[in-house]
């Protein structure tokens, strides 16, 4: 059998296959080809990977310069936003963390312009930048980058985690997907749930769900303390997928440093980017770094498409790299869990032609383009682009996570649902309402609102209130490989107990999590029906803190009065340093009826309308 094949040197067309039926070492092989790809072809896709990294760890620190100068000149506020981080996502189209990280980046080397030249010229990649900046001072700096400019980046992490440097784990992390069959009233107070656990400061994703485990468990270990939980449940299972986690790296490092003995460190043919000449008027930084983050996106993406290829043909196997992995940090620069980001948004664009021209054309950013990415379909992408066109990033992720929640109750393809009209908007709303009145209102389980239709439907397991019958419905959740595994142990434990008899493992969940807050007195905060009604959310259509204040509408001062159609909340930075700074405008009737503007939000979202009064 062979497995790998080509001409002389990188002379010819290289290919790799696996067959069936045939036994090595008494494993059975899977049939597996890999396209060819021509020579040629395979070094353009490789130099061009490479260019791209370096080019954009270049733009990402051009960036965090601007977002400094932008800071120092209180321009974040002057053009409306209550944050920095608020100012990436909506005017830059990146994460508030990515904001941070670019910043944090720029702030570090101002002080070592000898490692700022090196990244800025593609002398060393990003992935080398981040590790010598967390030893390298201004007396050593020097030495620090000729050193870095003959190491390999796996070299330099061991060398730095050997003398105690803090060095994140820049690899993607595992998923695995969940998947139960119920009844949709188990369905949709499975979605209930997770809000409650949201509104109590759970994290999304895989920080909800844990946190339902761990309800799940403390119940059982309330009501049968002696338990012999299975072993996946304890700490000694800890123990051991740290020592596994541990026995891989090994391994993996091992492989990556007998190819690098043999591999010379890689050189990218790299034309550095432009200085920028920052002005200091801050509309005028403002638009050089709104320019500057749409060719990002632009680049991004390309890396995204060509990465894509390299794993799909293997060019990292036939230019001697250990895994994609090992690829992206050493040839290209980056991290593999951004590489990984990127070719896992490219796979998506590759079906929506129409998303990669918006993101081409700057129409949309890069963060709405990934949202979008979640859910949109070859049907339906036109009306979810066009959606994005006209929505802040946050209000467009509100609606894309309420889609996602439908589609899960209702076992619905997401890809096949069109963006939210008014009333399914509003009966997420009304859901995500209703739990939290069992935490801040005092209400108990049993009086929760703000069902929708059918799938709301109160009573027995599998019958609506109504006695009608109600159909099944899976639930499919991408989690971490470890929260995979606690579900699945948890699971068993829960159907090997005498009482759980019919009862789901989802109606399990709900129960344990509903019932510790159900019945909870308020406390009796003012303007609580407020906070409730606003879902204890800063109604800043480019604000995401639940630190709220009530704010008037019409100002006091102004004859404004308790009416709750005159009362919004906001956190204190956009009720205190911007509307009664006179830097955001809200006006009109709440909750519905508000009309938003700010100097800043003139980038396609319509800054008085655009979804903001919804």
């Amino acid at each position: 059998m062979r497995l790998r094949g080509g001409g002389e040197g990188l002379g010819g067309v290289w290919y790799k296959g696996h067959m069936d039926g045939v036994e090595i070492d008494g494993s059975r092989w899977r049939r597996r080809y890999v396209p060819s790809i021509e020579a040629t072809e395979l070094l353009r896709i490789d130099a061009r990977l490479a260019t791209l990294g370096r080019g954009l760890g270049a733009m990402r620190l051009r960036i965090g310069e601007g977002l400094l100068r932008l800071e120092a000149l209180g321009g974040v506020h002057a053009l409306g936003f209550p944050t920095l981080e608020s100012y990436a996502r909506e005017a830059l189209g990146r994460s508030g963390r990515w904001g941070s990280d670019v910043r944090g980046l720029a702030r570090r080397l101002a002080g070592l312009p000898a490692l700022r030249a090196a990244l800025a010229s593609g002398r060393l990649s990003s992935s080398m930048v981040e590790l010598v900046a967390r030893v390298a001072t201004p007396d050593d700096e020097v030495a620090w980058v000729e050193r870095a400019a003959t190491m390999h980046v796996r070299a330099m992490r061991a060398e730095l985690k050997a003398a105690r440097v803090e060095v994140v784990d820049d690899l993607p992390r595992p998923r695995s997907t969940l998947r139960a069959t119920v009844d949709r009233v188990d369905a949709w107070a499975f979605e209930r749930a997770r809000l409650m656990l949201e509104a109590v400061g759970a994290s999304k994703g895989d920080g909800v769900i844990e946190a339902m485990l761990a309800e799940g468990l403390t119940e059982i270990l309330a009501r049968h303390p002696d338990t012999d939980l299975p072993h996946a449940l304890t700490a000694e299972a800890e123990d051991d997928e740290r020592a596994w986690r541990a026995e891989m790296a090994a391994i993996r490092e091992t492989a990556e440093a007998a190819v690098d003995a043999l591999k010379p460190v890689a050189a990218a043919s790299y034309e550095p980017e432009a200085e920028i000449d920052w002005p200091e008027e801050v509309t005028a930084i403002d638009a050089r770094l709104r320019d500057v983050a749409s060719k990002l996106a632009r680049r991004d993406l390309e890396l995204g498409e060509l990465a894509r290829r390299a794993d799909f043909h293997e060019i990292w196997r036939i230019l001697g790299y250990r895994s994609l992995d090992h690829y992206a940090r050493e040839r290209i620069g980056l991290s593999p869990s951004s590489v990984s980001a990127r070719v896992a948004l490219a796979k998506r664009v590759a079906a929506l032609p129409e998303l990669r021209e918006a993101i081409t054309a700057g129409a949309i950013g890069y963060a709405s383009a990934a949202l979008v990415a979640r859910v949109a379909g070859p049907a339906t992408a036109d009306s979810w682009i066009a959606r994005a066109k006209v929505r802040t990033v946050k209000l467009l992720r509100e609606e894309v996570e309420a889609v996602e929640l439908v589609a899960r109750a209702e076992g619905e393809a997401v890809t096949q649902m069109a963006p939210p009209d008014d009333e399914v908007l509003e009966g997420v709303r009304a859901i995500e309402r209703s739990v939290i009145e069992v935490v801040t209102a005092g209400r108990s389980e049993g009086q929760m609102s703000g069902t929708m239709g059918q799938s709301g439907a109160e009573g027995p397991s599998g019958q609506s209130g109504g006695g009608v019958e109600v159909g099944m419905t899976t639930l499919q959740m991408s989690v971490g490989e470890d929260v995979a595994r606690f579900w699945r142990a948890l699971e068993r434990l829960h159907g090997g107990l005498e009482e759980a008899g019919d009862e789901s493992f989802v109606a399990f969940l709900v129960r344990a999590v509903m019932r510790p807050w159900a019945g909870v007195s308020s406390g009796g905060i003012e303007y609580e029906d407020v906070y409730v009604r606003d879902r204890w959310r800063c109604q800043s259509p480019v604000c995401t803190s639940r630190n709220v204040t009530p704010h008037h509408v019409v100002f006091r001062s102004r004859g404004g009065g308790e009416e709750r159609e005159n009362l919004v909340s906001l956190c204190e930075k956009c009720h205190l340093e911007l509307v009664h700074g006179g830097r955001m405008r809200v006006g009109g009737v709440a909750p519905g009826g508000l009309s938003w503007g700010a100097v800043g939000w003139g980038y396609g979202v319509g800054g008085v309308d655009a979804g903001c009064g919804r």
